[in-house]
Parts: structure tokens; sequence; C-alpha cells
């Protein structure tokens, strides 16, 4: 982040992202209010193995069937998340998901399931990233604290 210019009155993360040798920071805004009952969270694709192209996010109740060769597949609950991209946040009944991810309008998926843990109150981005070992990663990142 070259230049930054900042509002009164917001609250900011930056996310250091890629390789260190082309580190890039990456500057969203963040809506910091909870819901009672319910987790809030959105996701960044911050994983450049997958390459520029759009990533589908699925997220399922923990253990329910997930097919994307089914007859009748399931709608992504994000689709085509391009890469350093945030997707909008929205809000799910606390208790235990289940995530997948597949390239955008593939039948197959790159990393899934890995189970995503939401609690009543909470605000998280959760990140898509390489880990160190090379294979793809989900990184809850707790938002609810300035």
């Amino acid at each position: 982040v070259n230049n930054l210019s900042l509002a009164a009155n917001r609250s900011y993360t930056l996310y250091a992202q890629g390789a260190l040798a082309s580190i890039r920071g990456l500057l969203f805004n963040d809506e910091r209010r909870s819901v009672a009952n319910a987790g809030r969270f959105r996701f960044l694709h911050a994983a450049p193995s997958q390459g520029s192209g759009p990533l589908d996010i699925y997220v399922r109740q923990a253990g329910s069937e997930f097919d994307l060769q089914a007859t009748n597949p399931p709608t992504p609950s994000v689709a085509a998340l391009a890469y350093r991209s945030l997707s909008t946040s929205f809000a799910l009944k606390a208790g235990t998901y289940d995530v997948y991810l597949a390239k955008a309008g593939r039948k197959s998926t790159v990393l899934g399931p890995v189970p995503l843990v939401l609690s009543a109150g909470g605000v998280e981005t959760v990140a898509l990233l390489d880990s160190p070992g090379g294979d793809l990663a989900l990184l809850q990142v707790d938002d609810a604290r300035p």
C-alpha cells in the first residue's frame, strides 16, 4: 500500500499477502457490528496458488451431503470470488459448518470439507491462504476486536 487514505471513525484491516519478494498490502474496510444470535463472516481469497481465476465457495451444514456432480448441484454461498478480493459479509446461526472451494463454475473441489465454527456474536474474516507446506488452508481472523 503506497498511498493510504483513511476516513475518520472507520475501522480497517490491512493484510500482507503474497511471497516475501512480492508482498502486497490488501486494505479493507471493516464492519465490526455483531449479531447476537449469529456469526458474521466474510471470505478473503489470498491464495496465489489458485492463479488469477475466481473461486466458488460453498458453506454447508456440517456433515450434510455435498456433491457438485449431482443433477441439481448446490449453489455457491459466494460465487466467483476473485483473487485478492473480499466477499460481502453475511451471517449464519452459530454452529459448525463445512466449507468447500472450487474453481468458479467447475464440478470438482480444490479444498474441503474444512470445518468452520461460528460463535454467536462473532465477526470474522475467513482467509484462503497457501500454507507453508504448499497446501491450501482457511484461517479464521477475529474482526470483532479493533
